[in-house]
């Protein structure tokens, strides 16, 4: 009898212990017929399947919001088409990474408002919609609009008190209201050609702006300054505006009040020709080039005077890093960059020390090198060792970048890390 009260205690035992780890092992389950979710150890959320993720009427509605705590990346997987309303909507304090699919077309309402240590978010160019708060109070920092964006909604980013700078590209019809308000740092916005609508009080409460980049030919009416920009310092705040409407937006309500400069038509070629057309007015041209987005990692500063001529640096004295192009001024190979790279550029049009004009924008270098010889940028009687490539002698070998190096026997090498 003792044994077989033993084998049911071990039976049982071993039943409980199966249950406990079955239940422990699995943390996920169906999120509609479709659709399925599962919550690894590492703390990321996968959703699989295909459709629509539901839309929440609360967003503790959720079926991981109980996990939320312990969810620190989310992996939506292709076939999913709609992020729906409130799927990650608060206190998620975890989540720090979303990677969305090119299967989804919208983003809803709230789905991700308040992660606030959600600091970037690409957008994949399927996206044609983003919903009313669908970033609103989150940590980003830096979003990716796609050209594939056609509605923007109300309050959209609002609150996003770390964005730094918004591009809104030539596919976006129309932005809601208040979808950048209270943007504290906010200190770029380029608006492109294709909006027929912005919202009231968009821009509000981004106190901040010192560059607005617009693309309408003709200047979009703004009834009352307020309604879009809030209470912006307009005299402290550069307008670029297309290349020939200077005059229009100097005659335009509100827009007369910013300071007002034109961008310049400029061609960039796969082989880094820079080709522009003349600024009237100008005294001259300064081109930068930078490593990062952000314009702080400089590369080059070339300057040119109102003629289109490159005025070469003191040394070397003959440069290597702005060659002519088909022997017209105003068209310059930037050359010494590094190959399959993407660079940023800035160049501005001065009349005296007034910026009169001014484009930005970016660009990638060919698998090639565009470099030509190097040895002319070493000076006379150079000693063995590190060079970089305006011939200063270096402590020791970089670790990345563009440099030379000058052996014992004279032989000179570019390297490229």
């Amino acid at each position: 009898m003792n044994n077989k009260l033993n084998m049911k205690k071990t039976t049982l035992l071993l039943a409980m212990c199966l249950i406990s780890t079955a239940s422990f092992a699995a943390t996920g389950g169906a999120v509609n017929e479709n659709i399925n979710w599962a919550l690894d150890d590492d703390g990321t959320l996968t959703i699989s399947g295909t459709g629509d993720m539901p839309d929440y009427g609360h967003y503790a509605s959720a079926p991981w919001y109980n996990h939320r705590y312990s969810i620190e990346s989310v992996m939506v997987e292709y076939g999913i088409t709609k992020i729906g309303k409130e799927n990650f909507h608060y206190d998620y304090t975890a989540l720090v990474s979303v990677s969305i699919p090119n299967s989804v077309i919208t983003i809803g309402e709230m789905a991700f408002s308040q992660c606030d240590k959600l600091t970037e978010i690409i957008i994949p160019n399927s996206v044609t919609s983003i919903g009313k708060s669908a970033f609103s109070s989150s940590g980003i920092q830096k979003v990716t609009i796609p050209n594939s964006i056609i509605t923007i909604g109300d309050m959209a980013f609002s609150g996003c008190a770390s964005l730094q700078e918004i591009v809104i590209p030539n596919s976006v019809i129309s932005i809601g209201e208040w979808a950048f308000e209270g943007c504290y740092v906010l200190t770029k916005v380029v608006l492109s050609n294709s909006i027929e609508d912005i919202g009231y009080y968009t821009f509000a409460n981004c106190d901040d702006i010192k560059l607005i980049i617009v693309n309408w030919e003709t200047p979009y009416v703004l009834g009352d300054y307020f309604a879009l920009w809030g209470k912006l310092n307009k005299a402290q705040c550069t307008l670029i505006v297309p290349a020939g409407t200077k005059s229009l937006y100097q005659q335009a309500e509100v827009w007369k009040d910013f300071i007002i400069i034109e961008q310049i038509n400029i061609e960039i070629t796969p082989e880094s020709i820079f080709s522009w057309q003349p600024t009237e007015d100008a005294t001259g041209y300064q081109l930068i080039i930078y490593s990062d987005e952000a314009h702080t990692e400089i590369v080059r500063i070339l300057n040119f005077d109102n003629e289109g001529n490159y005025i070469p640096e003191q040394q070397p004295a003959k440069s290597l890093f702005a060659t002519l192009a088909e022997n017209t001024n105003y068209s310059y190979q930037i050359t010494n960059l590094s190959p399959s790279t993407t660079y940023y550029y800035s160049l501005t049009a001065y009349q005296n020390e007034t910026e009169i004009a001014q484009q930005q924008g970016s660009f990638t270098t060919t698998g090639t090198d565009t470099g030509i010889n190097d040895v002319e940028t070493l000076p006379a009687a150079s000693v063995a060792g590190y060079y970089n490539i305006l011939g200063t002698k270096l402590p020791k070998e970089p670790a990345s970048g563009v440099y030379i190096i000058l052996y014992d026997n004279g032989k000179v090498e570019k390297v490229i890390k």
